[in-house]
């Protein structure tokens, strides 16, 4: 006799489970054959491949020290103690693998590593949703996307809230159509995982709400029995319960345990939102908070600099600067800046997918399969567009992409046993030849990378800055055209004429707009080093020595880039 889970139904007898979704080509991994997975191993490893071959001369990004020296902290210092907001626990994997092969590419390495299993979720998810041709078209938009190769070598956060949002999702879905302990147990230590990674994964607490109540709502359409109905809300509430707990349990391991159930009254809160809820009920504030200081700390940061745009500096799009500290910014900035920055193949199959989600509806089993992937792209989307004042690159919207990547892959669903026409694999496959070669021109510079719309690169800084184009960590290549072109001025502090290089965030003015006026009102690029990092302009008028004082240029200060995070 079989063991059951109390509190749960036996697996067996699960009504809602995710092996049959209405839209699911029947063909399976066995039918196929496991020999039909080799191909995607080969693509990651020239992911692996092209990620670390193109950092070997890339120094460190703008705020890749301050997650790198807290990462380290929290491995070997035994301390959580938070800086700075920015930074989070997930880095301390980074460390790790600085300790094992100690160089900035063994750190780099883990996010590399990390970056692909989250490309093999994509695939599975996308397989088990949809099959085989769906989770190729899924794991290739993943592993061809220059967003993502840009900041999977990275030692920062975007990758890993990218890979743990997916993951929560994943595991969400799982338990909600196969509700057993394990999968509650899963389902919250992967919500704890992301809110380790990045606060942005705050959002999932809602998304889960949204999600769990639009399915209830659907059942009770069906006019269920009262007692079925309320056995299966008791499952629910204890599922809900057991993902508290692990997520929890998750979130304090991550800070070493340290400093749990300190009392509210303890914290020096900055956001508007905490201060409010214990000046409303100050019975809250003698409570102890059982969760790690330094993560609500951080939470409590997060808000209070996303409200009023403290320490960001100036916002730029279209030419344009905005201040954030006088609540300026500007609304469809990560929409704006995408139909520049993602590739034009990528954008059709997405285009093609809402289409075929409109056009074929019925094929589609809404309440089971597609609701845990549209309701976080609509939530994301909305919050970033409308919502969110840090707007320093599409790097903050990666979260949304693999999410977006695995519903795409229903384009190549098959519909009842019947596999997607010859035709349509053509066309998708001919679509993803057109990303690689929109891509691979920009190796090893994916940073800047931006599609056919921009038919000029150098001009690109006239559409927007920041992490969107240039980050930091590209002074070898600086130095090398400096040492082809010794009479190069590099950031002359006045006018000047002959050649002159300028980063591309000073020149634009994210920190100082009137430094470099003169030069952008005035004259056009010819040339750019590190892919648009630097901006090369010929002057007329003489072509003076280049002043003592430049010839050991002085970089950009990492207090370029935000330290906050939505």
């Amino acid at each position: 006799m079989e063991k059951t889970t109390p509190g749960f139904p036996e697996a067996s007898q699960a009504t809602d489970g995710p092996s049959s979704p209405k839209e699911r080509n029947n063909t399976n991994e066995s039918a196929y054959g496991r020999a039909a997975i080799i191909p995607f191993a080969c693509f990651l490893v020239i992911f692996a491949a092209v990620s670390l071959l193109a950092i070997q001369h890339k120094g460190l990004t703008y705020d890749e020290a301050n997650h790198l020296n807290y990462g380290t902290q929290l491995a070997f210092g035994h301390s959580s103690a938070r800086p700075i907001n920015s930074v989070m626990p997930a880095t301390a994997l980074n460390a790790l693998g600085m300790k094992i092969h100690p160089s900035l590419a063994g750190a780099r390495a883990v996010t590399i590593l990390f970056s692909i299993l989250t490309a093999i979720l994509v695939f599975r998810w996308a397989f088990e949703l949809y099959g085989l041709h769906a989770a190729y078209l899924a794991g290739l938009l993943y592993l061809f996307c220059p967003n993502i190769l840009a900041h999977s070598n990275l030692v920062t956060t975007d990758i890993y809230a990218a890979g743990t949002v997916l993951l929560a999702m994943y595991c969400f879905w799982r338990l909600l159509n196969r509700p057993t302990m394990l999968h509650a147990i899963l389902s919250g230590s992967a919500l704890g995982l992301a809110l380790l990674a990045k606060f942005t994964a705050v959002a999932l607490g809602p998304i889960f709400l949204i999600i769990a109540a639009s399915r209830c709502i659907h059942k009770l359409s069906g006019r269920p029995s009262l007692s079925g109905f309320t056995r299966k809300g008791i499952r629910f509430v204890f599922a809900i319960s057991l993902m508290a707990i692990a997520a929890i349990t998750v979130i304090n391991a991550g800070n070493l345990f340290q400093r749990v159930f300190v009392p509210l009254n303890e914290f020096p809160l900055q956001s508007a939102v905490f201060s409010s809820l214990r000046d409303l009920f100050p019975w809250l504030g003698p409570l102890p908070m059982p969760i790690a200081f330094a993560w609500f700390q951080g939470l409590d940061w997060v808000l209070h600099d996303s409200g009023t745009g403290a320490a960001t500096p100036n916002l730029y799009l279209f030419g344009e600067l905005r201040d954030p500290t006088r609540g300026e910014s500007f609304t469809g900035y990560y929409f704006l800046v995408s139909i520049f920055k993602v590739p034009l193949a990528a954008q059709l199959i997405l285009l093609a997918t809402a289409v075929r989600m409109l056009w074929r509806w019925h094929r589609y089993d809404w309440m089971r399969n597609e609701l845990f992937l549209i309701v976080p792209l609509i939530y994301f989307f909305y919050f970033f567009n409308f919502s969110a004042r840090t707007q320093v690159g599409l790097r903050h919207f990666l979260v949304a992409f693999p999410l977006a990547f695995v519903l795409a892959g229903s384009v190549l669903a098959g519909y009842k046993g019947r596999p997607p026409g010859t035709w349509q694999k053509t066309l998708i496959g001919l679509l993803l030849l057109a990303q690689v070669a929109s891509v691979a021109p920009f190796y090893p510079h994916f940073i800047p990378y931006v599609n056919e719309i921009v038919t000029d690169r150098k001009m690109a800084y006239r559409l927007f800055a920041d992490s969107n184009l240039a980050w930091g960590g590209d002074e070898y290549y600086l130095r090398r055209y400096q040492d082809a072109h010794p009479e190069a001025i590099y950031e002359p502090e006045t006018p000047a004429t002959g050649t002159i290089i300028v980063g591309l965030n000073r020149l634009v003015g994210l920190l100082d707009p009137e430094k470099f006026r003169w030069l952008r009102e005035s004259a056009e690029p010819v040339d750019t080093i590190a892919g648009g990092a630097y901006l090369v302009y010929q002057i007329p008028g003489g072509n003076p020595a280049r002043p003592a004082e430049n010839e050991s240029p002085t970089l950009p200060p990492p207090d370029q880039e935000e330290t906050k995070q939505p």
